[in-house]
């Protein structure tokens, strides 16, 4: 499948485009009737106008806006998503809330790969729950921690300047690669002197202390919240050898990789 399967269907009506793939579900115009029905009743779902304004605070780091669009946004978790179970209609709204905040922190900085880490553990979380109450409950929850973390990334980055903020967004964007001061410096196009030197001016750490001890702190999601082996993380985050691995985790984290999974465990 490529661009030109979609380009052939350019100008073709709906009804068209729903026969031409042999869908065999109800008919294609029962979707224009859920609609006009839906418009017919009370139909809970958040309105667009209060999202951006949510998006609009995140953006502009307005403390009081987040807090207050997100509770409003929250309160939001009766949008009809499946007509014969209230709580899978629950489940999935809820999941949709969790896509949307997870790329609104992305926009706000957070590593993208810790965003969907967040976003796949919250939903396993929502499906293993089976009250409207709990689930209810559960969406609050998924909002407010989302914002401490969105405004956890935003009060750092407050810190530095553009310049080291460039530095330290490519870092998190490729902890599984290669990471040398004169590659980076290359990739953001400043030199790698002044990089060196106002990175430890601003973080408090050097160059190198500082992508190991983000690639611990990458480490231990995936030890908590994937089944990847250790020795495949260490492999992944570009150490060398598994003991090398552990005494740089243990180093940062105060346990080694083996410790740390088995308190992992034992707090599920």
């Amino acid at each position: 499948m490529n661009i030109d399967f979609f380009k052939q269907y350019d100008n073709v009506s709906f009804d068209e485009l729903y026969h031409s793939f042999n869908i065999q579900l109800s008919p294609a115009k029962s979707i224009t009737n859920h609609i006009v029905a839906a418009r017919d009743k009370e139909y809970m779902h958040y309105p667009y106008a209060l999202e951006k304004k949510f998006y609009n605070a995140i953006i502009q780091g307005n403390e009081d806006d987040i807090y207050r669009y997100g509770f409003e946004l929250s309160k939001f978790t009766s949008t009809s998503l499946c007509k014969d179970s209230p709580i899978r209609s629950l489940k999935n709204g809820i999941i949709c809330n969790c896509s949307t905040l997870t790329r609104l922190a992305i926009e706000a900085g957070m590593n993208d790969k810790t965003a969907f880490i967040l976003s796949d553990c919250y939903i396993q979380k929502i499906e293993e729950l089976n009250t409207i109450e709990e689930l209810q409950k559960f969406n609050s929850i998924l909002y407010l921690d989302f914002i401490i973390r969105i405004r956890n990334v935003q009060r750092n980055q407050e810190k530095y300047s553009i310049q080291i903020k460039k530095v330290i967004n490519y870092i998190q964007n490729h902890l599984n690669e290669h990471l040398t001061l004169d590659r980076v410096s290359q990739e953001v196009d400043m030199n790698p002197k002044y990089i060196s030197h106002t990175f430890k001016k601003e973080t408090g750490v050097a160059f190198t202390e500082y992508i190991h001890k983000k690639r611990i702190e990458e480490a231990q999601q995936l030890i908590q919240f994937t089944e990847y082996s250790i020795l495949d993380i260490a492999f992944y985050l570009g150490y060398c050898n598994q003991s090398y691995f552990s005494r740089q985790f243990k180093r940062f984290v105060g346990l080694t990789p083996k410790q740390y999974l088995q308190s992992v465990k034992k707090g599920t």
